[in-house]
């Protein structure tokens, strides 16, 4: 009775950490794709102004304010997904 007890214990701790790895998994799965989103849009934005830039050689102001109010845009939208992205973390070691 008492190596039923004892297997019975040991499986329900395998079963515990197969639990929180899969969940752990999944967790790393959501980040994954929360970071590939995250980034990519802002940071080809970001890219695009910067060959506006250099294709175009914009002579008057307007233009290159046009520029910097884009990469601007992109770099806050950057910045907003780094806080998202430190709020999830700290939420997943929870």
């Amino acid at each position: 009775m008492k190596m039923n007890t004892k297997y019975i214990r040991e499986l329900e701790v395998v079963t515990d950490k197969l639990v929180f790895l899969r969940q752990y998994v999944n967790s790393l799965e959501i980040l994954l794709v929360m970071t590939a989103n995250g980034i990519k849009r802002p940071l080809s934005n970001c890219l695009n102004q910067i060959n506006i830039f250099d294709s175009e050689k914009p002579s008057n102001k307007e233009d290159l304010k046009q520029i910097v109010d884009n990469l601007k845009l992109s770099v806050l939208e950057l910045d907003s997904f780094t806080k998202e992205l430190r709020i999830f973390i700290r939420d997943m070691k929870k």
